[in-house]
């Protein structure tokens, strides 16, 4: 969802293991301030919400 008022843009992601939202975060925080949200196990794959926003 991009919130044009905040200039911000936030997902809702589901990845195979914890170690992926890392990896993710770690690549967009070269071009954006990345806000992460609490991540869950659900089954066999975490899920979890991202901010983002331009540096």
């Amino acid at each position: 969802t991009f919130d044009q008022k905040r200039q911000t843009l936030h997902l809702q992601l589901r990845a195979a293991n914890f170690a992926s939202f890392d990896k993710l975060r770690s690549a967009l925080a070269t071009d954006y301030v990345v806000q992460q949200d609490a991540l869950q196990k659900e089954g066999d794959a975490v899920s979890g919400g991202v901010t983002l926003r331009r540096k």
